[in-house]
Formats: structure tokens, sequence, C-alpha cells
């Protein structure tokens, strides 16, 4: 069973999904890019294609794969993560809008749960 937690996500058990814009740096702020849909569930964070919600660009390791989490202020949430492309690793940033900051504070929450090293 799921349930509505609000402002656009959806949660069932330890699922969090909410669709947000991914969002590209500015000299002063951030410019809205795309819309995606953003889930964690079992430890992984899946990135959706743009204006996708179903289609999975990346499904990264939470505790091995995102070097940095941190809620911007406003609905912000920025990410600092390794991924493997192509056998390459590269290391991305990004920056996510939600649509309430609530919201962006339960995926940085959920996210610094799935980061502890234990």
């Amino acid at each position: 069973a799921s349930r509505r937690t609000g402002g656009g996500a959806t949660q069932r058990q330890q699922d969090l999904r909410a669709e947000v814009w991914r969002c590209t740096s500015k000299t002063r702020g951030f410019r809205r890019h795309d819309r995606r849909m953003l889930w964690i569930t079992g430890g992984r964070l899946h990135i959706c294609e743009k204006g996708s919600m179903t289609a999975v660009k990346s499904a990264v390791d939470l505790a091995r794969d995102v070097s940095s989490c941190q809620v911007l202020p406003g609905k912000m949430l920025s990410l600092h993560m390794r991924r493997v492309s192509r056998g390459e690793e590269e290391y991305k940033a990004y920056f996510f809008e939600f649509p309430d900051p609530a919201l962006a504070e339960q995926f940085h929450a959920e996210m610094a749960r799935g980061t502890r090293k234990e």
C-alpha cells in the first residue's frame, strides 16, 4: 500500500519518490533544465531520464557512490556522486529543485541514512 506524502511524493514502506526539476548552476543561482522523477529504494537512488517517470538513466548505490548531499536554501538539493558509464568512472554534480522544502529535507535524510558507512 502506498500513501501520498504531499508535494508530489509517494511513499511505500522505504520507497521515497518525487518529481523534481534538474537545475544547472549559473553565476547567481540556478536555472531549471528539465523535469525528472527520483526515487530511493533498497539503498539506491534512481534518477530517471528527462521527462520520464519510469525510464531510469542512473541508479547509484547510496553507500558507495554518493560523496555528498546537501539541502540548499529554498527547495534545492545538491548531490555529488560517482557513476560508471561505458566502463569509465565519472563524477557528477546534480542540483534538484523539489516541489517543497520538506520533501527536499526528506530526501536528504533518507540519503544520509543510506550513505552512512557502518
